[in-house]
């Protein structure tokens, strides 16, 4: 991770997850360490009036760096000037519905729902159901980020395209191999959905798609 987002505008900081006594599923201890970096940054920003990015350690960039970067730099403030607008935004995500363009430039779709925490910008609402999540842990069946996805329909932003996928191919003490490359599967499956929704929804006349569309604004 730290070779992976070295000269990015990132600065990682690492937390590492604590394995509960209990034996509880590797997900609900993520889940637990999730609320308590989102309970750290609360101290300082209850309200998330800034950002509060929280990252997986088998995220990797869909993009170069110098790319990236410049990504990061137009997606960032955007998120930031309209905090409280979204429970939460996914750098990348799969099974999308999408339900609107959020914004052109740069690009952010509106999802009526989407999953994954690779990388997650999370916002108050999105703080709260996990919260939630870790009061009913010992109860609850599904993953944090669906429950949270669940929670937070219609409030979900996602980029396009995506900004990070999940590394297939490590070991993980969550989904097996098998489960593994049916995730990729996940992701390539969903990019093709956000790509048919953007080039549907801003198609210029002539049938010119969303990229010949950028390459003329600009």
């Amino acid at each position: 991770m730290v070779s992976e987002f070295n000269d990015t505008p990132l600065n990682l900081i690492r937390w590492v997850v604590k394995k509960n006594p209990n034996g509880l599923v590797a997900w609900k201890d993520v889940a637990k360490t999730v609320a308590n970096v989102l309970r750290k940054h609360m101290e300082t920003d209850p309200e998330f009036n800034k950002l509060c990015i929280i990252m997986e350690d088998d995220a990797f960039r869909m993009d170069d760096k110098k790319t990236f970067s410049e990504r990061i730099h137009q997606i960032f403030p955007y998120l930031e000037k309209h905090a409280g607008e979204y429970s939460h935004f996914q750098g990348g995500g799969v099974y999308p519905n999408p339900k609107n363009i959020e914004n052109k430039d740069p690009l952010i779709i509106r999802c009526d729902y989407v999953t994954c925490a690779t990388f997650t910008v999370y916002g108050k609402e999105a703080a709260n159901s996990i919260f939630d999540y870790e009061k009913n842990i010992e109860t609850v069946e599904i993953t944090y980020d669906n429950y949270m996805g669940q929670q937070n329909r219609g409030k979900i932003l996602v980029p396009f395209p995506h900004l990070v996928w999940q590394i297939i191919g490590i070991p993980s003490t969550i989904s097996s191999k098998d489960q593994k490359v049916t995730l990729n599967e996940a992701f390539r499956e969903a990019a093709t959905t956000l790509r048919h929704f953007v080039n549907k929804k801003l198609k210029l006349r002539g049938g010119k798609s969303y990229k010949t569309r950028k390459r003329l604004l600009k």
